[in-house]
């Protein structure tokens, strides 16, 4: 069960740097920085794995494409170890991006963070 107003501020900018880390790969056809905010968990049922994640993208990034503009909402937090993070992005619909404190996939590093994880698209 997930709810509002817990979390501390370090959690809450981490959790919200990796959705914006996310979103701002995903506008730059960035790859390697896109798929690298999921958990291998998410990788595996929703892109097969890291590397078919990452040879999706088609050419190099293109670091001059402009970040997306976000307006966060709600930080939401279930337990120490998974958040929900609900934001806005170019004036769009709200959605909830469900956060999990993992390692990443062996080729992104070893070292526990904050990752997209299962139930990450959420919209209302």
């Amino acid at each position: 069960m997930y709810s509002a107003g817990g979390g501390d501020p370090e959690t809450r900018t981490a959790a919200r740097g990796v959705v914006r880390t996310n979103l701002t790969a995903l506008a730059r056809a960035d790859g390697k920085a896109f798929c690298g905010t999921y958990t291998t968990r998410f990788l595996r049922i929703y892109r097969d794995s890291y590397a078919r994640c990452v040879r999706s993208f088609r050419g190099p990034p293109k670091p001059s494409a402009p970040a997306p503009r976000i307006v966060w909402g709600e930080f939401l937090t279930a337990s120490d170890e998974k958040v929900a993070v609900e934001f806005r992005v170019d004036g769009g619909r709200t959605q909830s991006y469900y956060l999990e404190f993992r390692r990443p996939p062996p080729a992104v590093g070893s070292t526990a963070r904050w990752l997209i994880d299962l139930e990450t698209v959420e919209r209302e």
